[in-house]
């Protein structure tokens, strides 16, 4: 588990992208003046604004060990795309507490859902991820939480171990976060916690990541590619990817 070792809270708040200048690929001639316009194509990356290159401090990289529902790199080197197949339940991350009969029947279904999750991984360790309000379980060869996780194991009287940015629990202790999940009261417009799996389980929907190449962009001077990895995701099996110039939307 050394790769458990990044800080799942500490993500830069400045855009990487936010001095870029887009360049239609299909445009490109090194004779000629390259135009530039306007870069935005969505809310995260709204406006364009030079990067300070006065600034000395390097801002900290991204977790990887988060689940994200869009990640955006700018590179100077051509990156080989991949596809991951992911299996989820809810929908998305942004099923809130309300008092209508859908919620009730999502709700349901959530429980199915995350009892099959659990069931597989004790029985077969297939491998999951809980979206919990702000905290990440990662049920992998043990769990492992977020730091932000600590109030509840300590509420709890779980033991564990600082790992990094993680508090990691074994043994039966597992057991007791998971019942403390499923049967967690939740409050009018929480959010339902949210279940990835590279694993089928009951009420999952399947789907796979997306690769995509898009413009090219100008970084203080420099030609970068851009890519866009879309569908939620688990930053870990995009690693290599976070190496370079990464923003993410959750």
């Amino acid at each position: 588990m050394n790769g458990y070792q990044s800080d799942i809270t500490n993500c830069p708040s400045d855009n990487p992208f936010r001095c870029t200048n887009v360049v239609k690929k299909q445009k490109i001639n090194p004779s000629e003046k390259i135009r530039t316009n306007q870069f935005n194509d969505d809310v995260f990356i709204k406006q364009l604004v030079k990067r300070d290159t006065s600034r000395k401090v390097t801002p900290k990289k991204c977790s990887t060990m988060n689940i994200y529902r869009k990640v955006k790199i700018v590179s100077k080197n051509v990156l080989e795309g991949k596809r991951v197949e992911y299996f989820k339940f809810p929908f998305n991350t942004n099923i809130k507490k309300d008092d209508s009969d859908l919620y009730n029947l999502v709700y349901m279904e959530w429980l199915l859902a995350i009892t099959s999750v659990y069931k597989n991984y004790k029985n077969k360790n297939e491998e999951f991820y809980v979206k919990f309000f702000d905290k990440m379980f990662i049920f992998s060869t043990a769990l492992y939480c977020s730091s932000a996780c600590k109030e509840i194991l300590e509420q709890l009287e779980v033991e564990y171990l600082n790992e990094g940015s993680f508090l990691k629990v074994s043994g039966i202790d597992v057991a007791l976060v998971y019942d403390y999940v499923i049967n967690y009261e939740f409050k009018p417009k929480d959010k339902l916690p949210f279940i990835l799996s590279k694993h089928k389980f009951t009420n999952s929907i399947s789907y796979d990541s997306k690769f995509v190449e898009n413009q090219l962009v100008r970084d203080r001077g420099v030609l970068k590619h851009y890519y866009v990895i879309e569908g939620y995701l688990y930053g870990h099996d995009f690693s290599e990817y976070f190496e370079e110039d990464v923003a993410v939307e959750f």
